[in-house]
């Protein structure tokens, strides 16, 4: 006769190790598990997540945490796996070790700047790790909850990318500064350039203070080496809360430390640009980070629907499958918030997990050098791969998960956040912006401007033309509110008239436009598309002999450019950047 199928011993063990860790959690009431841990250790990276309270029992944040049962011998030594530790670095977690004799839970804390040099690579599958006893708890104390909670807010912080200027700051408090009480020349030429640099954060580039110097009242500089010909110098910030200097002078052994620790350093061998004029180099500083923004297209884009609309879509229709979304043209804003916020996370947690179980494509080395995980690594996975990955993902949702720190260069997930909770305000659903483009038309020809045919890329092209001017003025409000007049759109003119050379198909060169810049009499500004008749008439102006002119006003100026830019998945967006990049090119220059 047949026996019952019986639970490996193993399954025992866990369960009692997790039972262990419950009931002290319990007890002590400030860290719960989100909703369960796992006690059947089937998951490649983490048995769950834990929500941290603070003394008041306020909720600070969450983070996840893997529990191990040590061994009766373990001399706070445990072989750790290596998929874990790489897990770690892009999604901080706390590893338990659970001594079920004793009644005692060991912890260690893990993250990407913790394991930076860990050497990870050298190790196949596991890595020795050493407890602290000071850094272990039972049933009798609590004092661990306070230092998870520091922990929690720290992330918090970090993924708020406020972490780099705290470190900066606690680098020079402690190593710094040799100029105080001191007269010289040169800090009045600092001093200038700070006044000058500080002016412009707070009124001209507010975006550029926030991004770079996040909570920060006043920027500071630290120099290395200060003369006529040569200038070494960092900046940091100064906090309203801190009484602290804004000039500081750095010992020159500190200077390749700190570059090695990414407290980047601005260095000038042949000549002293702030000595020359300080005023100046304020100018060259500010339009160098402004541009740093303005090429990652990460400035504030809040307030126009269409805009978040046209990103939001570019976004689900590229990682579609990692939000657990299925391709369509309307979405729920439920729908929306539950793939980015819930699926995704766990879905680059199994992703990653098999990954690094199989060690594909190098990820090791990839996850150690980039720092975070990329949602960009499904072509990566065959199908029946991802089909397996989906079902972890949904079994999975069962578990807490802790805060993933993922990124893509391309899509940036800050921004598509940026967009979706201004539109969740405020809307139940989102439509599809666009017409889709039609791959089928590639059959005869793999060039990408044959995806729509005429009728369809006009269509689109009246989307983005028809709301470029509103976009445009919204990124400028929100960015560089007192720039209004030097970086307007259509500044010098009046009027921009633009027109398109179509067609239905494309065997070189693909569609292109021009743009015709108008003075009207008229002082009404605005922005239209030409009829294919009027767009004759200003090319007939342009070749002219005569003064051009376009119902009873000047032509000053024309520009044109192939429309590439409608080709990709955010065409107004690119456009609006385009737009700007040009001004802001020209009003740095002046």
């Amino acid at each position: 006769m047949a026996e019952a199928a019986s639970h490996p011993k193993a399954n025992f063990i866990d369960t009692e190790t997790i039972g262990l860790v419950q009931r002290v959690l319990g007890r002590h009431g400030r860290a719960i598990p989100v909703p369960h841990l796992s006690t059947v250790d089937k998951w490649p990276n983490t048995d769950g997540a834990l929500d941290i309270q603070n003394r008041a029992g306020k909720i600070v944040g969450t983070i996840g945490v893997q529990v191990k049962t040590l061994p009766s011998n373990h001399n706070l030594k445990f072989e750790c796996p290596v998929s874990f530790l790489l897990y770690c670095m892009a999604v901080p977690c706390i590893l338990l070790g659970v001594d079920t004799q004793a009644d005692t839970i060991y912890w260690l804390y893990f993250d990407g700047p913790i394991l930076k040099n860990a050497g990870l690579e050298k190790y196949k599958s596991s890595k020795t790790v050493t407890f602290n006893k000071k850094q272990s708890f039972d049933l009798n104390r609590d004092d661990y909850l306070d230092a998870w909670e520091k922990i929690v807010r720290k992330n918090i912080a970090r993924l708020n990318e406020y972490d780099d200027v705290k470190a900066l700051n606690e680098q020079l408090l402690q190593k710094t500064n040799k100029t105080l009480g001191l007269t010289d020349e040169k800090f009045i030429r600092i001093h200038e350039f700070l006044d000058e640099l500080n002016k412009g954060l707070e009124y001209d580039f507010p975006t550029v203070r926030k991004f770079f110097y996040p909570s920060v009242w006043k920027i500071g500089m630290a120099y290395a080496h200060y003369s006529n010909s040569r200038l070494d110098y960092m900046l940091y910030g100064i906090s309203k809360d801190k009484n602290d200097t804004q000039i500081k002078q750095l010992d020159e052994h500190l200077v390749d430390e700190m570059r090695e620790i990414g407290l980047g350093f601005r260095g000038y061998g042949t000549s002293n640009p702030l000595a020359e004029n300080p005023a100046h180099h304020a100018r060259d500083v500010l339009s160098h980070d402004v541009m740093r923004l303005v090429e990652r297209k990460l400035l504030n884009h809040t307030g126009n629907a269409l805009l978040a609309r046209e990103f939001i879509f570019a976004f689900i229709d590229k990682f579609h499958v990692q939000l657990g979304l299925p391709e369509k043209d309307l979405y729920k804003i439920s729908e929306i918030e539950f793939g980015f916020y819930e699926y995704l996370p766990r879905w680059i947690e199994q992703a990653y997990g098999f990954m690094l179980r199989v060690e594909r494509n190098n990820i090791r080395d990839r996850i150690q050098r980039k720092g975070y995980f990329d949602p960009d690594v499904l072509g990566e996975l065959r199908p029946e791969e991802q089909e397996e990955i989906h079902k972890s993902v949904l079994e999975g949702l069962k578990r807490g998960t802790g805060p993933v720190r993922m990124a893509n260069t391309q899509l940036d997930l800050g921004v598509f956040e940026e967009f979706f909770k201004y539109m969740r305000d405020n809307n139940q659903s989102i439509e599809r912006v666009y017409a889709k483009p039609d791959y089928s038309r590639l059959k005869n020809s793999s060039l990408i401007f044959n995806i729509y045919d005429r009728k369809t890329l006009r269509a689109n092209l009246k989307i983005v033309f028809d709301n470029i001017q509103e976009v445009y003025a919204t990124i400028i409000e929100n960015n560089f509110p007192t720039l209004n007049n030097e970086l307007a759109m259509l500044k010098p003119s009046n009027r921009a008239e633009v027109g398109f050379d179509l067609k239905d198909s494309y065997q070189n060169a693909g569609p292109s436009y021009t743009i015709y810049y108008l003075t009207p009499k008229s002082l009404d500004q605005s922005f239209r598309i030409v009829s294919e008749k009027r767009l004759q008439h200003l090319k007939n102006q342009v070749w002219s002999k005569d003064t051009w002119s376009a119902n009873g006003g000047e032509m000053i100026a024309t520009e044109g450019d192939s429309l590439r830019f409608m080709f990709n998945s955010t065409p107004l967006l690119d456009l609006t950047y385009e737009f700007l990049t040009k001004r802001l090119n020209k009003y740095f220059d002046t």
